[in-house]
């Protein structure tokens, strides 16, 4: 009997792209493209990797359970091979998201190519260093053993590409036992390492600006301010209540107060009018570095870590936010929604209070 196979022809159509608009169903597409960044590309590369390293390790077990013997002994190509390739993402990552590479600094390290070992190089001394600036202990040289080994069980990412070699000579020319469930745990393990090392050494406060102008005018506000800090604080938690929810309501203008007769609203009102514009500033800059304290790193040394502080300070004010005592209504409607529409004002505050040396 004739196997029924559809043909194919010279119009068929491989690749089908859609459109938001066109008639389709959720469960048959992939989405991707929209990234706006390196790093975020390099990210989403290393994590579908994944995900096709962890399928085609569920079809080895599977065909394993059921001695599909000739599943076991194919698997290990693409598996070892989206391992390397795994290995060569995380390096490219961790270039752009630490080194902070400029455009032809970019361009040669790309030029590298395959060989890990030569990528590893030209960011290890890098590693070292914020880790050593924030004190987190990383295994150096358990890094590079790793990306040393991967390198030479598959040269060039040719070995498990290809059974043979350029000049047509077989690549692997004698059998080879290769333990898959040791490969599988190992390499998550490096990844899982790779991933925590990045969590705790990134987002370094070492390219920015340390402003002395802003730390001054910051300091001074700070001084004169802690009294009324305090009142806020007493207020904040002797009227608790959760988070709102959907959209904040503004003011339009300082007028709009007179319709509402809510007693804390009025209390709220007043106490920002009675803010001057500097203080309004002071305020926010606090309320905004608290929120965004839990994901920075900053150096361990004292004088560094203060420095770096300050860098998030000054990171924190812009245009509307600064200490020139320009009026805005922006202003007053941020610390409306942050100061008195947010249940974590008095956390996020006391958090930089505290990196400050004070405590209240």
């Amino acid at each position: 009997m004739t196997e029924n196979i559809r043909n194919i022809t010279k119009d068929d159509k491989v690749f089908r792209f859609l459109t938001y608009n066109d008639p389709q169903h959720e469960s048959q597409l992939s989405f991707y493209g929209w990234e706006r960044s390196n790093e975020h590309f390099f990210f989403n590369y290393i994590e579908g990797y994944k995900y096709a390293a962890n399928a085609i390790f569920d079809t080895f077990k599977v065909a394993a359970s059921n001695h599909r013997i000739v599943i076991q002994d194919t698997v290990c190509y693409p598996l070892v091979f989206i391992y390397r390739h795994i290995t060569k993402l995380y390096l490219k990552y961790l270039y752009l998201l630490l080194c902070k590479p400029t455009k032809d600094e970019l361009k040669s390290f790309l030029k590298k190519g395959h060989i890990l070992p030569e990528l590893w190089e030209c960011l290890k001394e890098r590693m070292s260093f914020l880790s050593n600036r924030v004190s987190y202990n990383i295994d150096i040289d358990a890094i590079e053993r790793y990306v040393c080994e991967i390198n030479d069980n598959d040269k060039d990412s040719f070995c498990f590409r290809y059974p043979i070699t350029k000049q047509g000579q077989f690549i692997h020319d004698s059998p080879t036992y290769l333990d898959i469930d040791h490969l599988k745990n190992r390499m998550d393990v490096f990844f899982k390492y790779l991933d925590v090392t990045i969590s705790k050494i990134e987002n370094q406060w070492i390219d920015d600006e340390y402003n002395e102008d802003f730390n001054l005018c910051f300091k001074r506000e700070f001084k004169n301010s802690l009294h009324i800090i305090q009142e806020l604080f007493t207020y904040l938690q002797s009227n608790e209540k959760p988070e709102k929810k959907g959209k904040t309501e503004v003011w339009l203008s300082l007028s709009d107060i007179q319709e509402q007769n809510n007693e804390n609203r009025e209390y709220e009102y007043r106490f920002i009018s009675e803010l001057t514009e500097n203080q309004k500033s002071l305020f926010i800059i606090l309320y905004w570095a608290g929120r965004m304290l839990p994901i920075q790193q900053f150096a361990a040394t004292k004088d560094e870590h203060i420095q770096d502080i300050y860098k998030l300070l000054y990171n924190c004010s812009n245009s509307d936010v600064t200490f020139d005592n320009q009026s805005s209504l922006y202003k007053n409607n941020v610390l409306r929604t942050c100061l008195f529409g947010s249940s974590k004002t008095v956390e996020y505050m006391k958090k930089v209070i505290k990196e400050l040396g004070v405590n209240l």
